[in-house]
Formats: structure tokens, C-alpha cells, sequence
């Protein structure tokens, strides 16, 4: 306890000490002391500093800190509530739905026939990969993403939904191919799951 109320000579302390004592404010305990003494520090009767004074550099310091972690997490709260204020862009709620693949949408739409895979993978097309008409290559190629079996005459499931209204020659040909696209009562009866079939 007598060591623990000395008082010391910051300027003579080695600089290792100095600048430990200085940047983070610890309190000196006894052991501290007597190690200093040992060192052969000595205090010096002008410039001390008491062992009071060396806690309340301490106590102003901790003040010190957690006044500026109180001011980041203010700042912290204030740039979260902008951002939860935000409105959510149309390119944001676009990328948050994910693209549901050609295999899913199948399963979802439940065709039966080739005809109606035909229709669905048409729609599909359409829909989800932006397609503004669609050749013979591109409803194979459909069929094989979906894991389908290919129809041997993949002319003939378009001519027959054509022959349905469900699809209808595209004004462009693609690649110089003919091209079809869907019709509204052909939108209309993937969407509803082909419930309603003429």
C-alpha cells in the first residue's frame, strides 16, 4: 500500500514506460512501482504526479471512449433506419426473386401431352427468358433443360396448338426459320395450368 501511494516522475520513467502510461492510461499498481524502483527510477520532488491524478487521467480517458462509441453507434442507427426507409428499387425486387429454371416451371404447370409441354416451354420462353418468338431449336432445347423426352416432330406440336389458337406465326422469322409466338388464349391456359383445353 505504501508503494501504491508514491508518487513518480513521468519524465524520469524509461520511455517505454512513459509512452504505456501516457497513450493508455493505466493505473500504476505496487508491483508496477517496485519494478521501477528495482530499475533504479527514483522520484523526484518537482513535477509528480499523485496516485489520484493518475486515476483520474484514467477515469477521463474510459469517459472519453465510450463517448465515442456511444457517437458511432448513433451514426450507426441513423444510416440503418435511412437505408430500412429506402424504398426498394425495381431492379432491387426484381434480383431478390429468383428465376425459377425451365425444369420447375414445368413441374409447376403440370403438361400432360407434348403438345401441351410444347405450349408451356413456348410460354416459358416468352416469359422468362425474353425471347420475343421462338423457332423449332429453341422449344428442343426447352425440352432438354426440362429433362423431357424431345417429340420426334416438334412441327407437329406447334401446328396443333396452332390449330387451337394457342400459338400463331411471329411477323419475323428467326435465323431465316419460320418463328411463332403465343397467343393471349394460349398465355391463358399455361398460366391456368391447362385446365381449360379445347
Amino acid at each position: 500500500m505504501a508503494f501504491c501511494c508514491s508518487v513518480l516522475l513521468l519524465h524520469q520513467l524509461p520511455r517505454s514506460y512513459s509512452a504505456l502510461f501516457a497513450n493508455r492510461g493505466r493505473p500504476i499498481c505496487s508491483e508496477t512501482v517496485a519494478d521501477l524502483l528495482r530499475d533504479g527510477v527514483r522520484p523526484a520532488p518537482r513535477s509528480l504526479l499523485t496516485w489520484s491524478e493518475i486515476r483520474r487521467t484514467n477515469k477521463m480517458s474510459i469517459e472519453d471512449t465510450l463517448e465515442a462509441i456511444t457517437k458511432q453507434l448513433e451514426n450507426h442507427e441513423k444510416r440503418i433506419s435511412k437505408l430500412e426507409a429506402r424504398p426498394q428499387t425495381e431492379n432491387e425486387s426484381t434480383n431478390t426473386n429468383k428465376k425459377i429454371s425451365i425444369k420447375e416451371y414445368i413441374i409447376a404447370k403440370k403438361p400432360q401431352k407434348d403438345t401441351e409441354k410444347t405450349l408451356a416451354i413456348g410460354h416459358y420462353l416468352e416469359k422468362f427468358e425474353g425471347c420475343s418468338h421462338f423457332i423449332v431449336k429453341d422449344i428442343e432445347a426447352g425440352f432438354r433443360s426440362a429433362k423431357e423426352p424431345v417429340p420426334t416432330n416438334i412441327n407437329d406440336m406447334v401446328n396443333k396448338n396452332i390449330s387451337k389458337g394457342f400459338i400463331m406465326d411471329a411477323k419475323e422469322k428467326k435465323g431465316g426459320k419460320r418463328a411463332w409466338v403465343l397467343t393471349n388464349s394460349g398465355e391463358k391456359c399455361v398460366e391456368d395450368g391447362f385446365e381449360v383445353k379445347k
